[in-house]
């Protein structure tokens, strides 16, 4: 695919909401990083058998006046834009903003800002790590940094749960030479 997708947040009806499917096959962006390709605004893709490779992806988050008309008062409406690739890889650049991934295999950049990944294998390759970030890791799992700077900058709400249920900031994990 050639471009970035969008989610008109501030639609009401739901038939305009920017959902993609694919039973079989891999959903791909020509070179996403390079080309600034995005996925936001609280978009969904769903691959059953097969891989999403795709640039940056965000969602957002509105505030929106209070629905029972107090001045002054808003409330915050998340758009979560969500990949989902339950049998195969999900392959992302910066993960930030109201985003959740579910995949067999996770490699991302960075995760900032309320971002929800469930996988069996995560690799993060960028150097940050930021707040809101739950990581679940599924039955037989690993999680790993790569390079001299990667995971770095791990926030320390940062939270990772394993199969077992057990729950523990991923701040702990850090090691100093």
């Amino acid at each position: 695919m050639w471009g970035s997708i969008t989610n008109p947040y501030f639609s009401d009806n739901e038939n305009s909401k920017s959902e993609i499917r694919l039973t079989h096959g891999t959903f791909k962006m020509t070179d996403p990083i390079d080309n600034g390709f995005n996925i936001e605004n609280g978009t969904k893709i769903t691959v059953e058998n097969g891989d999403i490779i795709c640039g940056n992806v965000n969602g957002i988050r509105q505030h929106v006046p209070d629905p029972q008309g107090r001045v002054g008062m808003s409330i915050v409406r998340e758009h979560k834009s969500e990949l989902n690739s339950p049998n195969g890889k999900i392959i992302a650049g910066t993960v930030r903003e109201t985003v959740s991934l579910n995949a067999d295999e996770i490699l991302v950049l960075d995760l900032v800002d309320n971002v929800n990944i469930s996988g069996r294998k995560i690799q993060i390759f960028g150097h940050k790590v930021s707040y809101d970030v739950f990581i679940e890791l599924k039955k037989g799992g690993i999680i790993r940094f790569y390079d001299r700077g990667s995971g770095f900058d791990i926030s320390d709400d940062a939270i990772l749960k394993l199969e077992n249920g057990k729950e523990f900031f991923l701040d702990e994990l850090k090691l100093r030479n």
